[in-house]
């Protein structure tokens, strides 16, 4: 399905923003698409003889290219290739460009808070800001040479209505901390909050929110690191999995999940996180049930969870 169909792109430029993070500007394959910003890609790259799917945040979207920031991790499988990417490069995308860590034009008064390379899905977001949308940005990073985007962002707060603070480890009162989200923003309690930013910060920021009594039904994240969902022992009830194209049938524990039957049929399928985030794996369901969707449901549904 078009979902998990492969395109292709050439990359057009990269450029080092810091140590460990670069900025990759690709031909745009789907020059008609709606993009919303907060949403990424997925790229496929081989390593050790098998595909690997990641997903990367769009810093900026034209008709003509799609930017991309990717963060090297040393011993990484994927990012230190794309880090070798040059100018004519190809490729390989899978599905379309996806999310729903996106702004919502209702939101009037905003607070963005990133850490370090989280920064990418809210460059676009404070790029696409309404005249009636007044933000702060709170930017958390190690040191002033990991600060992304620092020109764009300063150009931002020329043209849009958004006030743009840096917190360094290296300050004295550096690091993510509730009083630094109070110094500021103090009216961050009033304010749509939207944030993406390394899992400790996330779960120390919700903490937080939670023992002020924040409402959480205005609070959005994207979170890089996926929650994998425990493997439990089989427990010997099974079920038979049809795949049409294939013809093949497959016995499924009910404790295994889709994708592990898909894999032990033989079946190649873009896979990426494994945790039901970034959808690279879904498949169209025709008939039957499964813990998540109801009998007579019919479309697509991740396989990985």
């Amino acid at each position: 399905n078009s979902n998990t169909a492969f395109s292709g792109a050439i990359v057009e430029k990269v450029v080092m923003l810091s140590s460990d993070v670069a900025a990759i500007t690709l031909t745009n394959p789907w020059p008609d698409a709606r993009f919303h910003p907060g949403q990424y890609i997925s790229v496929n790259m081989e390593s050790l003889g098998r595909k690997e799917t990641r997903q990367y945040s769009i810093t900026r979207f034209t008709p003509q290219t799609i930017s991309i920031a990717v963060r090297k991790i040393e011993g990484g499988k994927v990012s230190p290739q794309m880090h070798a990417l040059k100018p004519g490069s190809s490729v390989e995308l899978v599905g379309k460009i996806k999310g729903d860590f996106t702004l919502d034009a209702a939101d009037k008064n905003i607070l963005f808070v990133a850490g370090g390379v989280g920064l990418t899905p809210i460059l676009a977001m404070l790029e696409n800001l309404e005249s009636d949308q007044d933000a702060v940005l709170i930017y958390f990073n190690r040191g002033a040479e990991h600060v992304l985007f620092k020109a764009d962002l300063e150009k931002l707060t020329k043209v849009k209505r958004v006030r743009v603070f840096h917190v360094l480890d290296s300050d004295a009162d550096g690091r993510y901390s509730l009083q630094n989200i109070r110094r500021h923003a103090p009216d961050f309690e009033s304010r749509a909050i939207y944030t993406c930013a390394p899992q400790v910060m996330l779960e120390l920021f919700e903490k937080d929110l939670a023992s002020v009594g924040f409402d959480m039904q205005r609070y959005h994240t994207e979170r890089f690191v996926a929650k994998q969902a425990p493997k439990l022992p089989k427990s010997g009830v099974t079920h038979t999995v049809r795949f049409l194209n294939s013809r093949k049938d497959v016995e499924l524990d009910e404790n295994e999940t889709l994708l592990s039957a898909i894999e032990a049929a033989g079946i190649v399928i873009p896979t990426g996180c494994r945790a039901g985030m970034c959808k690279a794996c879904s498949v169209q369901l025709d008939s039957g049930a499964t813990d998540k969707h109801k009998k007579g449901f019919q479309g697509l549904i991740t396989t990985c969870n």
